[in-house]
């Protein structure tokens, strides 16, 4: 999914300026929009008397929180309270939510415990904490503002699942054949349009803090047998949580309206109701899919988040007002996913725009590196938890594949666009700036087959898979485009619209496999680069080696005559690596062998190999072997069978 490429002639006056400036500086002051509530959160600001330095779940009953005081006054007291904000809350000086815990007036260090109450009614676990005094009847706020940074000390899944061997992944839109294509990571769109529904829809009644959601159990079932069956094919999960601007039905209340070119929404946390639901819903789902039975390692929130007017809509605000609210609910999401599944992963999605700002520094559109360092610098400042970034990695104008020639993608820091040329200023930037735990997801890229055929196309992606498994900072190379999508009018699928394989296909199921190199070897003649994989930076042929063979061993598992004597049929399993079977054929167990035909592979579960020039009565030993095509030509073998004889 992509920003629409329109060049936009800006012209600003003097004026204008000004009031954008005004706005924006109101926008970051008035972040909460209509709340629906009295509840208060305090703005921080540089010279408040008190700091909260951290704030921990010291067991899975408590929350303990650390604050720093340098200036005490008469006002303040005897003592000190904490406060637990709910994440709608807005921004201001003063609060009438009652304090979950007190400590005694002290300049220096003061510390808070407090009761977690998880999963009821008065749970703080999303909450964001600050420290007050009593003023009157209600509560001055005098500190920064906090969350809880290690939410997955509450955790019940504490091992990583499913192990995996390779960063070969798919936004796979048919199980049976991502399956035999041997993805590590399948990602799936989740809307949450389609998750919520109502009583009078035959919902699952889920009750969260005093109100009853209703969730779609049928489709969350199809989710739950999809996932099991990646699962135990050593296949990781990947959910894309999306709001739909198409179908407000049961989730207005998470919403913004408006956007005229909006195709998702963000989540309105800033909306008493609809910050609730959007807890209702991580808190269900995390649960759901924090277990090995069908276990969800990886969560992005929105698609493209710095193409705010199209892929995840905001209202139309400032970066800094923008960033606020999709942090608080990127924090929501995060927290419910870590607090169950230890070795979850929670993503913030961009494109490659990375200096490249359509409206320059409106509210339509930020680059890739404002968007960033916007979402860190907010994280850092209520408390840095563990985030990620997914990246959609497409070569230059999205129709040529050919990224190698992208005259924008530059090698630094100011360079318009990133793409697989100079994929590595993205991830020193982000290892440098936020720091070597914070992973990148290659989440959305496709290379289309038009413009230098498929061959081409397989080179690329050959290139590019190459580039994303030797950089330590990817975790996983998601390819976009299982089928053409016509309404697209690209070319970038595994499969053409008819469900006829390309040859990126056989290139792609093959490429994490010690017979990789040698299938995607006279790929490198369609590159102008390089000319052999080994000048690609990280890449190690004995990373391949290790991840084993694609080329199994035949088996057969029926062998019969007909009545009359005539003809043996042979039968084999089906070798989901395989482009066809081999029949071979002797006179002896130990005799010469001679092919007598072949039989092409597909979807059945068992294939069958006839010999028509057999005599009765006389004793014949058969072998099977699969093989492989290669795109560019030839053929990869697997092993013979044992051998199998009969008397016709």
């Amino acid at each position: 999914m992509k920003r629409c490429n329109i060049i936009r002639t800006l012209i600003i006056s003097v004026f204008v300026l000004c009031a954008m400036t005004l706005a924006e500086n109101f926008d970051a002051l008035n972040i909460a929009g209509n709340v629906g509530s009295a509840t208060t959160v305090y703005a921080a600001s540089s010279d408040n008397p008190c700091k909260i330095t951290s704030c921990v779940l010291s067991s899975k009953t408590k929350v303990t929180v650390k604050a720093k005081l340098t200036k005490k006054t008469k006002a303040m007291g005897k003592k000190l309270y904490l406060i637990a904000l709910p994440t709608y809350s807005a921004a201001e000086k003063n609060t009438s939510v009652k304090p979950v815990a007190s400590a005694k007036l002290k300049l220096g260090t003061i510390k808070f415990t407090a009761s977690l109450n998880k999963d009821k009614k008065t749970s703080i676990l999303y909450s964001r904490f600050v420290i007050a005094y009593k003023n009157g009847s209600k509560y001055r706020i005098i500190s920064n503002s906090y969350y809880i940074t290690n939410p997955e000390k509450l955790a019940t899944l504490t091992s990583d699942y499913p192990k995996t061997t390779s960063k070969k992944g798919l936004q796979s839109e048919g199980i049976n054949d991502a399956l035999d294509l041997g993805i590590k990571n399948a990602v799936l769109n989740l809307t949450l349009n389609s998750v919520f529904s109502s009583a009078a829809e035959g919902g699952t009644a889920y009750s969260y803090k005093g109100k009853t959601y209703y969730f779609n159990e049928s489709l969350l079932a199809n989710y739950d047998s999809q996932i099991a069956r990646y699962n135990e094919n050593g296949c990781k999960v990947t959910f894309i949580i999306l709001l739909s601007i198409s179908d407000s039905h049961n989730v207005s209340n998470m919403m913004y309206s408006g956007g005229s070119l909006a195709k998702f929404s963000g989540i309105k946390m800033t909306s008493k109701s609809g910050a609730l639901q959007f807890e209702a819903a991580m808190t269900y789902l995390g649960k759901r899919y924090g277990q090995r039975s069908h276990c969800v390692s990886g969560w992005i929130l929105g698609n493209e988040i710095d193409s705010a007017c199209v892929w995840n809509y905001g209202g139309g605000k400032s970066l800094t007002a923008y960033i606020q609210n999709y942090v608080r609910s990127f924090r929501v999401m995060q927290t419910a996913v870590t607090s169950v599944n230890k070795y979850a992963k929670a993503y913030v999605s961009v494109d490659n725009y990375w200096n490249k700002d359509y409206d320059g520094n409106g509210r339509k559109y930020f680059s890739t590196k404002k968007t960033l360092d916007a979402v860190y610098s907010k994280l850092k400042s209520e408390g840095l938890i563990s985030w990620n970034v997914a990246y959609h990695c497409y070569s230059q104008g999205m129709y040529d594949p050919y990224f190698w020639d992208d005259s924008q993608a530059t090698n630094n820091y100011n360079t318009t666009i990133i793409t697989f040329k100079n994929l590595n200023i993205l991830t020193k930037y982000i290892k440098k700036n936020y720091g070597k735990n914070v992973k990148v997801m290659l989440s959305e890229q496709s290379f289309d087959s038009r413009p230098h055929g498929e061959l081409g196309q397989a080179a690329t992606y050959a290139y590019a898979y190459y580039i994303a498994e030797g950089n330590s900072m990817i975790d996983y190379f998601i390819y976009g485009r299982h089928v053409d999508n016509t309404a697209e009018g690209y070319k970038w699928g595994l499969l053409q619209s008819n469900g006829q394989r390309r040859a990126i296909w056989e290139v792609f199921q093959y490429i994490d496999s010690k017979e990789g190199i040698k299938l995607t070897n006279p790929l490198l003649d369609y590159i102008s680069t390089i000319s052999s994989w080994n000048k690609v930076s990280g890449f190690k042929k004995s990373k391949f080696n290790s991840m084993g063979s694609k080329l199994a061993q035949a088996k057969i598992t029926g062998v019969k005559s007909n009545a009359k004597g005539t003809q043996v049929t042979i039968t084999t399993s089906r070798i989901s690596t395989a482009t066809g079977y081999e029949l071979y054929r002797s006179t002896s167990a130990s005799g010469e062998y001679t092919l007598l035909g072949s039989v092409t592979s597909g979807d059945d579960l068992t294939y069958d190999l006839i010999d028509g020039s057999v005599e009765k009565g006389k004793t014949y030993y058969y072998k099977v072997r699969m093989y492989k095509v290669i795109p560019t030509g030839g053929y990869l073998y697997g092993k013979y069978s044992s051998a199998v004889s009969i008397t016709p």
